[in-house]
């Protein structure tokens, strides 16, 4: 650098030829010998970029590539990926797609964090790379009839059967969500959709319960079981018993379980009050075998419809405080609603349809239990007709976001159907029919009788084949 000297001495020190201690702004020997001690001269900072360029330039001999060819360079080669890092990173391409209504994000909220665990479970590893390949076949719209291939599916039971078979894995994290994961493909991308209620989750519910109550601190254990509530729900109403995660020992890990959201709190709080679904129906059909379980039923009942409608407040005063939910003038279901509902968030859907299907089915328990009462049933079919509204409110969202958005919908809508007269019905199950078609893949043949037949078994009218 031009002007850098190579000693830091000042001028009169250099002169004289003495040692300078280099203080500013006046050095010791200066200032003891009265001297003038100028200051360092300033530094030239010279460009001379363009000289070398220009150099450079001229020393190149040859014709300039023309275009844009790159033949000639020289391409570092990245580090190959491990495949566990590659399936992390086409698990997450999934999270997060350009689609909205394709994102995996809508199969549960610990979804986002499993990639973290990539690499540490077999099982994990081989229902992951199973999703990932049924979520790809949908993606891209392929002609089969079946989104899971055999031979991954095949792949990761062997692998789950071996992690729960193993002393060390079964009760692991990894093999929680490797379980999770291999229901929500069976449910979410199998053939048999309509049947879904019924047939899944008996594994994931089996293992929970040999787990044991989770430890509250640990959030993603109990955001795996917490994205589970249902099919274990479910798989105690196949087998006519209550829920064991209604019990105490698992309300004390569960109940106060928070999510990343409000929305999300409130979500988990509805979950929890529906572990008590299988209790009502077991208690309503020893009613109905004549054993005294009817106080202890409407003391449930009255219980519940306070919890539900203190639920419906908070999740609704969240909404118009947060904005969450626009409403648009409704199209495909001329004569059942004006308006849809228009949401950005799949949580708050979810939160809406399960609310107001849940509280139908308690009012539907209490309707029939009000025999005797006109008057008391002809008011529950308001309040039953307001809540069915809500879930007519989003049948556009369920559209939008098919297969993986709203998949309780379905059996959300099949509730309904009594509150409406023969020509709406027929109406309504054009649309059960249409959600779970596969994108037009697989066409379901629902009749408003049947469906009406099979969702008798969620109010306790009518028991399970099992």
């Amino acid at each position: 650098m031009v002007g850098a000297l190579k000693s830091n001495r000042c001028d009169t020190c250099r002169l004289r030829k003495i040692k300078c201690d280099q203080a500013w702004p006046l050095c010791g020997p200066c200032r003891r010998s009265n001297r003038h001690c100028p200051p360092r001269s300033s530094l030239k900072v010279i460009d001379d970029g363009a000289t070398v360029r220009r150099k450079h330039t001229a020393s190149l001999r040859g014709k300039a590539n023309v275009g844009n060819d790159i033949s000639g360079l020289f391409i570092e080669e990245t580090i190959p990926l491990s495949p566990s890092e590659r399936l992390v990173c086409a698990f997450t391409s999934c999270l997060h797609t350009e689609t909205p209504s394709r994102s995996l994000n809508h199969l549960g909220a610990s979804l986002s964090q499993m990639p973290r665990h990539f690499g540490s479970s077999s099982a994990l590893d081989s229902v992951a790379a199973c999703m990932v390949d049924s979520h790809s076949t949908i993606t891209r719209d392929t002609k089969t009839p079946c989104s899971i291939k055999p031979q991954l599916h095949a792949r990761a039971l062997r692998s789950v059967q071996e992690a729960i078979n193993d002393p060390k894995e079964w009760n692991s994290t990894n093999t929680l969500c490797a379980v999770l994961l291999l229901h929500r493909i069976e449910s979410v991308f199998g053939e048999s959709l309509g049947s879904n209620m019924l047939v899944h989750g008996s594994g994931l519910a089996a293992l929970v319960q040999k787990r044991g109550p989770p430890d509250p601190s640990n959030t993603f254990d109990c955001a795996v079981i917490a994205d589970g509530h249902m099919c274990i729900v479910e798989h105690a109403l196949l087998r006519h018993t209550d829920c064991f995660l209604s019990q105490r020992e698992w309300s004390a890990s569960l109940d106060t379980l928070q999510g990343k959201s409000r929305i999300q709190t409130i979500y988990y709080k509805l979950l929890r009050q529906m572990s008590t679904w299988p209790t009502l129906i077991r208690e309503k059909l020893e009613h109905k075998e004549g054993k005294p379980t009817l106080i202890s039923l409407l003391g449930r009942i009255y219980h519940l419809r306070k919890e539900l409608h203190d639920i419906c407040i908070e999740l609704d005063t969240l909404i118009y405080e947060e904005n969450l939910v626009s409403r648009t003038v409704s199209t495909c279901v001329p004569g059942l609603v004006d308006e849809m509902f228009q949401i950005q968030d799949p949580t708050v859907a979810l939160a809406l349809c399960y609310h107001a299907m849940y509280s139908i089915i308690v009012l539907r328990i209490l309707w029939s239990l009000a025999d005797n009462d006109a008057l008391c049933q002809s008011e529950l079919e308001i309040e039953i007709l307001g809540l069915s509204q809500r879930i007519w409110m989003l049948i556009d969202h369920g559209r939008r976001y098919k297969p993986l958005g709203l998949p309780i919908l379905s059996v959300s809508l099949a509730l309904t159907l009594e509150s409406v007269n023969w020509e709406e019905r027929e109406q309504i199950t054009a649309l059960v029919n249409n959600l779970e078609s596969s994108e037009g893949l697989l066409y379901a043949s629902w009749t408003s009788e049947t469906l009406i037949n099979q969702v008798r078994v969620y109010r306790g009218d009518r028991l399970v084949n099992t």
